[in-house]
This record gives C-alpha cells, structure tokens and sequence, in this order.
C-alpha cells in the first residue's frame, strides 16, 4: 500500500475515533477500528477474522428527547461507570429498558447512542442500543469498537438483521434491533419502520414497529399509525395501534384518540382509545369518558368508559366515578361505578356510598 494512503487511512481512524464518544467499557478488549470504508462492509472483515463470540460497536446520532438506554440492574454498576449505571452485555439479568432515568439528570441530552451487535459462528446474533451514559461490562470478550457510522448503512443493516431475526422466530432479538433502529435521527429510519408494519410482516413485527412509530418518529409516525386504524385489522393487532398513538407526542395525537372514542364505528377500537386517553388524565379527557359512558350505542363500551375512569389520578376520577353513579341512566352502568368507587378506597367514594346505604 502506498505511504500516501496509509496516511489516508490512518488519518481517518483517528478521526473517527476522536470525534465518536467512545463506551465506559470494563472487562474488554477494546481494539479500534473504523466503518469509513463502509458498515457492513468492516463487519464482515472482523467476523471473516474472529469467529467470536466478540462484541462490535459504533455510534449514530439519536433522534431528540430524553432516553436512557440501560439495564434494570444497573444500579450495582454506579461505583463504577457513575450515576447512570451500566449492563453486563454477557449476563443482562436484570433486563433492559429504554425511558427516561431517575437517578440521571443531564444538562443536555446527548446527540448520539451506541448500537453493540454480538457477533459468534462468524455472523451476528444481537442487536442492542445503549445510551451514551450506560457502562457496558463486556464479560472479558473483546470488543471492536468502530467509532462514527453513517446512519443511513446502520439502519440499512439492522433492517437485514431484523428479517433474519423474525425468519428465525427470533421475537425479542428482532424487537431489538428495531428499537434501535427506530432511534436513530435519520429520515432512513421512518422509510424502514413503514416497511416493517406492513400487511406481510409478522403481527409481532408490526406492533413493535408500531410502537416506535408512536414513541420516537414524530409526526410521520402518528400519520402511518393513523391509516393503519382506518384500515381492516385484527382486534389484537388494532389495540397495539391504538397504543401507539396514545405514546405519541404529536399535537395531533390526542385529539385523534378523542376523535376514535367518540367516532369510531368498531367498539373494540372506542374502549381501547377511551382507556388510553384516561392514562394522559385531564379535564378535557374527562369529559371524553363520562360523555362515553352516558352516550356509546354498545353497554360494553361504556362499561369500558367507566373503568377508564379508575386509571385517571383519584382526585380527577373519583368525582368523575361519583357523577356517573349518580346520573347516568343506564342502571348497569351506575352498578359498575359504585362498584369501582368501592374499590377504590378514597373517602370521597366511601362517604357516597355511605350516602346510598343511608337512604
């Protein structure tokens, strides 16, 4: 190779290694490489060479919002990688979560994630997203660690892994590698998720694909759910739609769960909306679940409404509960009040029952 273009090479690697964050790595063998010449591509020639099991890892920019990607039992890691905590890549007992952190408060949230792929038998078994603030125990393997990665090949490859994985009946390895391809701040990424829900995928598939679409890819993602409930689904594969969209943060989200409480033609679809909108409580909601439970055609509807209800916080549902008890005039519906209003405990639904008792 000429000198001139080992320099190139070199020079590149130091780049990526410089301005790419690298993990709070223990318990590894951490040796540099670089994905300049292409993802997939330097995959294949670490897998070509170490038939592991081995650990490779890049980095990407995250699509915006707070999100800590860690393990369940990180806090046994806190000594060590700080308050944020960290996973054993080879032991993840406690299992892992993506949300935000308690124990974490960051001035700014970070601009980029890790994606770690687990590599044995020369191909790759896991796909895995952590936050830049998560330590990572590699388990004494070693791991590759290739800096920088376009966004766009990252999603290319975890969409290759995710058919794979699903032809494999490998469920919650694909759903894997989906969260962290739905993580990435690349337009790539809502062009993938829009292939993964559709009719040809695995129900499993979809409503996991579903769900990112909701939780991280912004108004593009509340549209596609948005035609996915018009469409003719199977109730189960409809209720994790309906879901989804209660996850989004797009303004148009929770009006459009009002909307499929009060207008939607199937049943099934208004009780599970109406359930969502009482997990984002407020008096507007409120006014959605008792209108249901005075007004929906379907008693099982309403019925729904009224357990709706016991899932706002007591101070907004408790007098909610009361005034369907009251008022409402389909007796099997007031029975259903009284009786979560027993459940309940709260002295105000204590002292309306003592009221009916007294008469």
């Amino acid at each position: 190779m000429a000198r001139s273009s080992v320099l190139s090479l070199a020079l590149a690697l130091l780049s990526s290694l410089c301005t790419a964050q690298q993990p709070k790595a223990t318990n590894a063998k951490l040796v540099p490489r670089s994905a300049t010449a292409g993802l997939e591509q330097e995959l294949n020639t670490i897998m070509r060479a170490d038939a592991g099991p081995a650990w490779v890892g890049y980095t990407v920019p995250v699509v915006p919002g707070e999100r800590h990607m860690c393990c369940f039992d990180s806090n046994r890691f806190k000594h060590d990688a700080g308050c944020c905590g960290g996973c054993n890549l080879e032991n993840e007992s406690g299992g892992q979560f993506i949300g935000k952190s308690r124990d974490c408060q960051q001035l700014e949230a970070p601009k980029t994630f890790f994606v770690l792929l687990r590599t044995n038998n020369h191909q790759v078994g896991r796909a895995k997203a952590f936050s830049v603030d998560c330590g990572l125990d590699a388990g004494g393997l070693t791991l590759y660690w290739l800096g920088e990665a376009r966004s766009a090949e990252s999603i290319a490859l975890l969409e290759k892994l995710v058919g794979r994985f699903q032809n494999a009946s490998d469920e919650e390895t694909a759903q894997d590698a989906i969260s962290a391809m739905a993580l990435h701040a690349d337009a790539a990424a809502d062009a993938a998720l829009d292939r993964l829900v559709a009719r040809d995928k695995p129900a499993e598939v979809r409503e996991h694909a579903a769900f990112w679409l909701g939780t991280s890819r912004g108004h593009h993602g509340f549209e596609v759910l948005r035609q996915l409930i018009r469409g003719n689904e199977s109730e189960d594969t409809m209720e994790q739609f309906v879901f989804a969209i209660s996850e989004s943060n797009d303004p148009e989200a929770q009006p459009e769960l009002i909307r499929l409480a009060r207008q939607d033609a199937r049943s099934e679809v208004r009780e599970k909306a109406l359930f969502w909108l009482a997990q984002r409580a407020g008096k507007k909601i409120g006014s959605v679940i008792t209108d249901a439970a005075e007004k929906d055609p379907d008693t099982d509807v309403k019925k729904k409404a009224v357990f709706a209800l016991t899932q706002m916080p007591n101070d907004e549902g408790v007098p909610l509960l009361i005034g369907v008890a009251r008022n409402n005039r389909n007796s099997v519906v007031r029975k259903e009040a009284i009786f979560w209003l027993g459940q309940s405990g709260d002295s105000r639904a204590l002292d309306y029952i003592e009221s009916i008792l007294a008469k």
